[in-house]
This record gives structure tokens, C-alpha cells and sequence, in this order.
């Protein structure tokens, strides 16, 4: 129904400014945010999550899916999830997302119908068995050994 020559719900509308902002109440001194301090939840989404990955990579890969799994290292698999780490914590994170990559490609690549964490666990031990079969020492070495055979990797520049 029309008002004035516009609708009705128009002519309920105040005239003036629509995107004039009202101007807020002032809050009790208890209540008002201290100067130079961050509420807690701005706290909060402003931390980093860090896992407690260890420097040090584990000797087999049994170990190291089991750790991958049982810290769920998948979740930061983002970037932005990683951005507060340490130089030391992104690098440990990095091998461990490397190889814990080549074990998926070798339990997708299994032509059985076995689960998905079933085909991990035997990709998991062909591996241990080539890395012993190399006679690496860990999987430090044997991380290095894939990023060297792996066309993919490009190689560091050092002038």
C-alpha cells in the first residue's frame, strides 16, 4: 500500500541520513577496556597453536606415522596455522609433511582394497625396509635421500 507515494514500509523508515551511525553509551569506568590492553579473546586468536613436534626426527617411519597421527599434524597443514613458529619448529614440520606426503603417494598408488590406513601402514614399512636396505641411519637421512632422487625438488642456489 503506498504512503505519501511510496510504500508503506518506506514511509515507517526516519528521514535524514540512513548510514548516520548512533552514537554508543558510555560504558561504566569498571567496564571500559584498559589503554594498551588486548581483551582475552583477541589474545586468544592472536596465538599461534604450536604442537609439540620434536626437533629430532624419529629412526623409522612406523614412528613417525604414529607420531604424525597421534599429534595430528594435519591440522596445520595451512600456512597461516604456522605463522608464529620458530625457524626450528617450521623446519621439523616441513620433513615431517615431506615424507609423511610420499607415504600417502605410495598408499593411494597400492592397488588393494585395503583402508586407507591399512595401505599407510604397509607403505610405512616398504619404506623402512628401503631405508634399511640403504643402510641410512634414520629418517633424516632417508628425507634427504627422497629430496635428492625427487625430480619435483628444486635445488638451492648458493652464490
Amino acid at each position: 500500500m503506498l504512503q505519501n507515494g511510496q510504500p508503506a514500509a518506506a514511509a515507517l523508515l526516519p528521514l535524514g541520513n540512513p548510514n548516520r551511525t548512533m552514537p554508543l553509551p558510555a560504558l561504566p569506568s569498571h567496564q571500559r577496556p584498559r589503554p594498551g590492553l588486548q581483551s582475552i579473546a583477541s589474545r586468544l586468536r592472536n596465538t599461534a597453536a604450536m604442537p609439540p613436534i620434536p626437533t629430532h626426527m624419529p629412526e623409522s617411519m612406523a614412528q613417525l606415522l604414529h607420531e604424525h597421527m597421534s599429534m595430528k599434524l594435519d591440522r596445520f597443514a595451512n600456512a597461516p596455522q604456522r605463522r608464529g613458529w620458530g625457524p626450528a619448529l617450521k623446519v621439523a614440520y616441513g620433513r615431517r609433511a615431506y615424507l609423511m606426503k610420499r607415504v600417502r603417494e605410495r598408499a593411494t598408488n597400492q592397488r588393494n582394497s585395503f583402508s586407507m590406513d591399512r595401505r599407510m601402514d604397509i607403505a610405512v614399512a616398504a619404506m623402512d625396509d628401503e631405508l634399511k636396505a640403504a643402510t641410512l641411519s634414520g629418517t633424516s637421512q632417508y628425507h634427504k635421500h627422497l629430496k635428492r632422487v625427487d625430480p619435483a625438488t628444486k635445488g638451492r642456489s648458493r652464490n
